[in-house]
This record gives structure tokens, C-alpha cells and sequence, in this order.
């Protein structure tokens, strides 16, 4: 199995043997459990762990040395809220310097595209996902902005929009919107914003940029100043932009 990956089900067999085994270490009296079995191995295995909502930013801290990745959510399915509450903790964790702190991940877990079973169900798959397209997209630009170098950007402050910023490796900035709320929406993005969100750059104010919507592959042209993108409910847009600017370095 070269490319695959074991996990246990906690309905089966393994998944008590597992819960008997920290069982009987918690009636023991244990405070500490270290498992050092990955270290003995040729080849590098990445760690996850799963504390799920349990998961706090002191916590992270504490262990983002040890393991490669954490979840910080629970098992979301398709319940169109459990995405948005994903919009808080993933700010939160960022705001925090979480996001690839230690070579370690907080993992918005979990991704629940294509053909699926129901939740709790050990049979199928035998039906596709409930998230309307728009909803997936926001799903999936979401987990990627927020396991990038980034932040929420902070410059488009309305009730339902939320947006992410963050830089490439070329120099290239990602704007994403997201339009949480039941209505088709306008977001103008600024140039002025930009310089403000990155402080890092020297982005040169009143620049000339060139923009892309990556999901379209729309040509959006040169922003001199703003630019302004309709988002569909539940949806989102993400630019890739290009701009004159030098390192702050």
C-alpha cells in the first residue's frame, strides 16, 4: 500500500481495543502516554492527532512540536453551518501564529466531496454530496487559504462576507471572498486595502494590477484602484493578483 493510509474505525474492534487500552492507563492512574514507535521507522510518517473541537489555541502550543497535524474541528458533513463555523476557528488559530508553526498543521477536518456514504454509516458509498457547487467552493478555497501564509482580511467588514488574504511565492497576492449570507452579493476590493493588509511588502500604493479569478479563469485586467466582483450566496471568489511592489527586506 504505497500511496494509502491506515486509520481505525472506533466502531469495530480495534476502535474498542483502543478505548479499553486508555481506559485501563486513566483507571491506572496515568498522567502521561508517549508513543515513539513512529521515530523507529526508515522512513518519515507524518502524525495527526485529533482532539476535533476540543481543540484549543494553548493546546496547539503545546503540541504543534510533536505531531505533523491537528484536527481543530469535528467531523463536518454537509451541514452548510458547520462550514461557517469553520470562517471563526480558522481565523482564530491564524491570528494566533498556529498555521505551520513547528512544521505542525491545525486541519480543518474534514472534506466531504464527491460520493459519499451517511454520516455513522459503514456501507456505500451510494449518494453524492448535499453542498451545492457554490458551497464546495467555499469549502475548499477556505481550507486552502487557511493553511497557507495568511490572514483574514480585514478591509471588507459586512454582515454574511468574509475574506482572506495571502502572498505566493512569486509575489503573487490571493484574495479570497466569501459570501456567507442567502443573497447575491458586490465585493470591491481596494488597492489602498492591499498595502494596508501586508505589511510585510512595500506594495506600492496606487500600483497598477493585473487580476484572475481562479475558479473561472476570468481575466479581470488591470485594478488601478479597486475592482468589484459579484459572489453568488454561499459562494466565493478567489484572485490571484500581480502587482508592482518590492520586498520589505
Amino acid at each position: 500500500m504505497p500511496n494509502g493510509f491506515m486509520s481505525v474505525n472506533t466502531t469495530l474492534q480495534a476502535g474498542r481495543f483502543l478505548a479499553d487500552l486508555y481506559q485501563q492507563f486513566a483507571n491506572w492512574g496515568v498522567d502521561f502516554v508517549k508513543q515513539d514507535c513512529l521515530l523507529r521507522n526508515q522512513r518519515p510518517i507524518l502524525y495527526s492527532v485529533s482532539p476535533g473541537i476540543g481543540a484549543t489555541r494553548m493546546m496547539a502550543k503545546i503540541i504543534s512540536g510533536v505531531v505533523n497535524m491537528y484536527s481543530i474541528t469535528g467531523d463536518d458533513w454537509e451541514d452548510w453551518e458547520d462550514v461557517v463555523a469553520r470562517f471563526d476557528v480558522a481565523r482564530d488559530f491564524a491570528a494566533a501564529n498556529m498555521i505551520g508553526a513547528n512544521s505542525s498543521w491545525p486541519d480543518l477536518d474534514m472534506l466531504p466531496l464527491g460520493w459519499l456514504s451517511d454520516a455513522g454509516s459503514n456501507e456505500g458509498p451510494h449518494r453524492t454530496i448535499n453542498l451545492t457547487l457554490e458551497e464546495l467552493r467555499t469549502l475548499m478555497t477556505l481550507g486552502c487559504m487557511a493553511n497557507s501564509n495568511n490572514k483574514e482580511f480585514q478591509y471588507i467588514k459586512s454582515e454574511g462576507l468574509r475574506s482572506w488574504v495571502a502572498t505566493g511565492r512569486q509575489g503573487e497576492i490571493y484574495v479570497a471572498f466569501f459570501n456567507l449570507s442567502s443573497e447575491k452579493t458586490t465585493i470591491t476590493i481596494r488597492n489602498s486595502d492591499l498595502v494596508k493588509a501586508l505589511p510585510g511588502t512595500k506594495l506600492i500604493s496606487g500600483a497598477s494590477c493585473k487580476g484572475t479569478e481562479v475558479w473561472s479563469r476570468q481575466d479581470l485586467g488591470i485594478i488601478d484602484h479597486s475592482k468589484s466582483i459579484v459572489v453568488e450566496s454561499h459562494g466565493t471568489s478567489l484572485v490571484v493578483i500581480h502587482c508592482n511592489y518590492v520586498s520589505a527586506e
